[in-house]
């Protein structure tokens, strides 16, 4: 017997080892570092692995392959340094114990922001201005699980009148016990890279099988996202060859017009975005994959897999010209986090339209935490502030938008559409300009970026937003309907 398990034990070590051989080949034949092939590697294993796990119908064990299945991807992918992420998530686990109702969620909020800001901190100390690939990862997607949980046990203790509709339904009236906590922080599915989901919709994804008759069909969703993966990656690579966002801080791009200049950093943040687009998409395939995303069904019975979204492509690049309704489909989950647990905490929904300051303070602060969240690089701040300018901006403009597009005229439709051109045209010029400081990251070659394009953007955003202030722009009158 003791040989037989010395050999088990041989064969393991033997395929790990032949597993990171070929990583390393990988990785040498793809010019991409290991941690990067590790990374694609895993979501790729997600996708058979959730099509298997609609064969698990036994509640308990639908738990303990999550578990199961979230340590060993996650070990494969960030090596031992996933331990973090299971220590900050018990600790939050314990604070929910044994602090009172009222504390235990913003302190829980402090010391997983708190713990996150020492992992982006270490990483900047070890790898400073770099973008490789640590548990750091999966301690930002953990972050916002721990911080709703911690508020939905909250809401649970409160009155319904007290809540809105939404956090009715997502306040938990009991702690979960310690298998669901598992279960749901270190899920497989999304634990590595997103999208990060809420606590009922886990519950509501492992008693699945007792919910519904038949397991909805799952292949097609999810081929379906894996193919828009492979269509967004082979645009990141082409693009990222022909308009890589370091030339945009060289001589050479100096060099360049005006005009060519910002088309150059126009498509050049397509191809990085593509690149983010192709983790969101591949990710969203495995959950999609498990039955995850499952959502019901329309009103013609066809059925929906949107309940977990990373990322809405379609929006971002050519239906949207509207900031905030980029940001809304830019990684969805994220997102919604920010909306529910920050933005709305600051100014409840019943307050938006009557206390515009409150509204306005809590709008700079989604930024700014969502600027937190993402590290401690001098750019991302500046980035999200003056994103935040860009939206208090775009609203203001959405008022006095009725004044321009009037119902009583006979060029209506014409100015409805003139409208909606300038306002995308501008909308991604602003929001790309922006993305190329987020992504430098050297706060000095973002000004020698803007300076290049001569401040234009910069300036045309001040010039907006100070006007707004001084002039605040009025409600539009009413157009009567003539008969």
């Amino acid at each position: 017997q003791r040989r037989v398990h010395g050999g088990d034990g041989i064969s393991i070590c033997f395929l790990m080892f032949e597993v990171y051989a070929l990583v390393d080949r990988l990785a040498d034949l793809s010019g991409q570092t290991p941690d990067k092939i590790r990374f694609i590697l895993v979501l790729l294993a997600v996708i058979p692995a959730g099509f298997l796990h609609k064969f698990v119908s036994n509640r308990t064990l639908r738990h303990v392959y999550c578990i199961v299945m979230g340590a060993v991807f996650g070990h494969f992918a960030y090596g031992n340094g996933i331990i973090n992420c299971y220590i900050s998530a018990f600790v939050a686990y314990l604070l929910m114990i044994v602090l009172p109702h009222g504390v235990a969620h913003k302190a829980i909020f402090v010391v997983a922001l708190g713990f996150m800001s020492f992992c982006h901190i270490y990483r900047m100390y070890i790898d400073w201005m770099g973008w490789s690939l640590d548990f750091s990862t999966a301690q930002m997607m953990l972050t916002p699980k721990l911080t709703s949980l911690a508020f939905n046990y909250f809401d649970g203790s409160r009155k319904p009148e007290e809540l809105s509709k939404s956090q009715q339904q997502r306040a938990l009236k009991t702690l979960p016990s310690l298998l669901e906590f598992a279960s749901y922080i270190g899920s497989g599915f999304g634990f590595i890279s997103g999208p990060t989901f809420e606590f009922k919709d886990h519950m509501d994804f492992i008693n699945l099988p007792g919910k519904e008759k038949t397991m909805p069909s799952t292949f097609l969703p999810s081929m379906k996202l894996f193919g828009q993966s492979v269509l967004v990656v082979a645009i990141h690579l082409a693009l990222s060859i022909y308009f890589p966002a370091s030339r945009c801080v060289t001589d050479e791009f100096d060099s360049y017009s005006f005009l060519y200049k910002c088309f150059y950093f126009q498509v050049s943040m397509m191809g990085i975005r593509c690149m983010y687009y192709f983790n969101w998409t591949l990710a969203e395939s495995g959950l999609v994959a498990a039955g995850m995303g499952y959502n019901g069904t329309d009103k013609n019975g066809n059925e929906i897999h949107d309940r977990v979204r990373g990322v809405n492509i379609a929006p971002i690049e050519y239906a949207t010209h509207n900031p905030r309704l980029m940001i809304e489909n830019w990684n969805m989950s994220v997102a919604r986090w920010l909306k529910n647990y920050v933005y709305l905490r600051a100014c409840p929904e019943d307050q938006i339209r009557t206390n515009k300051k409150k509204a306005s303070f809590a709008n700079y602060l989604t930024y700014m935490v969502s600027a937190f969240w993402h590290g401690f690089y001098p750019t991302y701040y500046l980035f999200f502030f003056l994103f935040g300018m860009v939206n208090e901006c775009a609203k203001n403009l959405h008022r006095i938008r009725p004044s321009f597009v009037r119902a009583d005229g006979t060029h209506a439709a014409k100015r409805e559409k003139l409208w909606s051109l300038v306002a995308w045209i501008l909308s991604h010029q602003i929001c790309n300009f922006l993305g190329i400081a987020f992504v430098l990251l050297d706060h000095r070659k973002v000004f020698r970026f803007w300076a290049s394009v001569y401040y234009v953007h910069v300036a045309g955003l001040l010039a907006v937003g100070i006007y707004f202030m001084v002039r605040p722009p009025r409600a539009p009158k009413a157009v009567e309907k003539k008969e």
